[in-house]
């Protein structure tokens, strides 16, 4: 499996975490009365926003972060794994549609910052996606390896017990 193919979802992710960790990134708008909005702008690890009951863009991040060390340690792997790159694909799925969150509150909340990183982690997930197909190959042509060389040996110890069985 070739490893640098790898690095184009690593650096999407990166940029997306980048751009979270940006201090204007997150959009927020109180109403602490009925005719005062107050708008505020915040950083996607910013604590008071999870503190206030917004918990998508914190979540996101996290999601992130963890995709990113996911990604890191399967791609360290020697052997190509179909059902791990699998999971992945969903779990990056999983961190897409935390990060569209801030729509269940209002578009208002969804700022460009937030459609920038939505757009990251979907092409980071689809990069991710696209890659299954030679995972898969990669696999089946290393079960098949691994099969030539199960029956070589099976073979090798049938001739050694038959010439064995010779001698006596």
């Amino acid at each position: 499996m070739n490893k640098k193919k790898f690095i184009l979802p690593i650096c999407a992710l990166l940029a997306a975490i980048a751009v979270e960790a940006l201090p204007f990134s997150m959009s927020c708008h109180w109403t602490p009365e009925k005719d005062v909005v107050i708008h505020e702008t915040y950083s996607y690890f910013n604590m008071t926003v999870f503190r206030n009951g917004v918990y998508g863009p914190f979540v996101t991040t996290m999601l992130s972060i963890a995709m990113v060390l996911i990604i890191i340690v399967l791609s360290a792997r020697k052997e190509p794994n179909f059902k791990q790159h699998r999971n992945m694909v969903r779990y990056g799925v999983l961190t897409f549609i935390a990060s569209l969150t801030p729509l269940i509150l209002g578009s208002e909340w969804f700022s460009i910052y937030s459609v920038v990183i939505s757009a990251l982690l979907l092409a980071a997930t689809v990069m991710l996606h696209r890659m299954s197909d030679d995972v898969l190959a990669a696999e089946e042509a290393l079960n098949k390896e691994r099969e030539k060389k199960a029956k070589q040996a099976k073979k090798e110890r049938q001739q050694a017990a038959s010439n064995a069985g010779r001698k006596k």
